[in-house]
């Protein structure tokens, strides 16, 4: 339903395990880029000031219970660990009046309708166009957390729910836009929640299960509980304050299913994983295709080659000092925010984060009676900062004159 349905519910359900994908997601908008010029030719600069640590301390404690947006927003009602507790119910509220939202999921739903699922066409149309919708991206910022909004962060959790270990991964806003939100279609009705502080927009959608392996961003199946929670997602959840989409996920929501409008699908296949987070195709072409910046980025773009190959440069650096090793989507150093940085597009977003956590000597972490944190030769640790100053800058010049592309509402898509 639109905003003129949204829910009059107040919920004050709040979860530590679900704490920290929006929390993280207001810490990971910290990331600097070029301002986006708006359309009417004023320059945007949210002035944030980056934050590493809070992303790279898995065992940080969690934010108190009462600032949680998607505790409140996922239907979740315990903290890892801790026995169900009564919540009183708060005054039902009606969430104020916003043109913006409804404006927004409206053009998601226009720019992913219901399709077959193995229509990679249809995505493809699909990322030309979130990627590069103005009113989302302006609403994110910089950066965006994504995931399943019922993971949990506790392992004791984890042994009972599979779905407990699927990561949080922090993303530039193009990224996210273009590569895991058109992952799912969409279809009214729409509703717009107030749930605590947080204003949540929630839109019917089914994944698109069908595509071929390198049309994801990376490889869902490695984990079957991942594959599984992105198969039965009838929803996804984008979670404000304040203004500002600070994150998004996908999942059935506590009060059941979302049923939209969708052509009939059989069941998916069975993926099997193969060990291989990336890998070259039978053509010699670099997979997942859509991770790639040719696929992200506009043709036009003059910025593209340099950026990758500032981007191989950097790689390089990462294989030599093991940083992939945790740095994957499988998420073995269990990071509260996870970076992928062996993908080139999903590296985009964390290209300030990694001069920062080498500026403070802070990766890879000290392991007790191994090493100390950071790279301990002094030579190696100044080229791998020069390779990625050279990174930063070449991904600020090639976000910014994809900037200039920006769709907004009252204009028609470019073709």
């Amino acid at each position: 339903m639109s905003t003129g349905r949204s829910a009059s519910r107040w919920t004050a359900r709040s979860s530590a395990t679900l704490l920290l994908l929006v929390l993280a997601g207001a810490l990971a908008s910290c990331d600097r880029h070029p301002a986006r010029a708006d359309g009417d030719g004023r320059g945007r600069d949210d002035g944030r000031v980056a934050s590493a640590a809070a992303n790279e301390a898995p065992d940080a404690p969690a934010p108190p219970p009462d600032t949680d947006p998607v505790g409140a927003a996922s239907g979740s009602a315990t903290s890892p660990g801790a026995p169900a507790a009564a919540t009183p119910p708060l005054p039902d509220r009606q969430p104020p009046a916003d043109p913006r939202l409804d404006r927004i999921a409206r053009y998601i739903i226009d720019a992913a309708p219901p399709a077959s699922a193995r229509d990679a066409r249809a995505r493809d149309a699909a990322v030309h166009r979130l990627s590069r919708f103005g009113d989302l991206l302006d609403a994110i910022g910089d950066r965006i957390t994504w995931g399943h909004s019922d993971v949990a962060r506790s392992k004791d959790d984890a042994a009972h729910d599979p779905s407990a270990a699927i990561p949080t991964i922090g993303l530039a806003a193009e990224v996210w836009a273009g590569l895991y939100l058109t992952c799912f279609m969409f279809s009214d009705p729409h509703e717009v929640r107030q749930e605590g502080a947080f204003t949540v927009l929630l839109i019917p959608a089914r994944f698109r299960a069908g595509l071929p392996d390198g049309d994801y961003p990376h490889p869902f199946w490695h984990d079957p509980a991942e594959w599984k929670a992105y198969v039965d997602a009838t929803a996804v959840r984008l979670v404000f304050r304040d203004g500002r989409l600070v994150a998004g996920s996908f999942t059935v929501p506590a009060d059941g299913p979302m049923e939209g409008r969708y052509p009939p699908s059989p069941p998916p296949a069975d993926r099997t994983w193969h060990g291989q987070w990336t890998w070259t195709d039978a053509r010699g072409a670099s997979q997942p295709r859509v991770a790639q910046f040719d696929y992200l980025l506009d043709p036009t773009n003059p910025h593209a080659r340099t950026l990758g190959h500032a981007y191989r440069e950097l790689s390089a650096h990462l294989e030599q000092h093991d940083c992939l090793s945790c740095h994957r989507p499988s998420n073995p150093a269990a990071a509260r925010v996870l970076e992928l940085l062996g993908y080139p597009g999903q590296a985009l977003g964390s290209r300030e984060r990694i001069v920062e956590v080498l500026l403070a000597s802070s990766m890879p972490p000290a392991r007790p009676g191994v090493h100390e944190a950071g790279i301990a030769d002094d030579a190696a640790r100044d080229a791998m900062l020069r390779a990625a100053r050279r990174f930063v800058s070449e991904g600020d010049a090639a976000l910014a004159y994809e900037h200039m592309l920006t769709i907004r509402p009252d204009q028609p898509p470019r073709k």
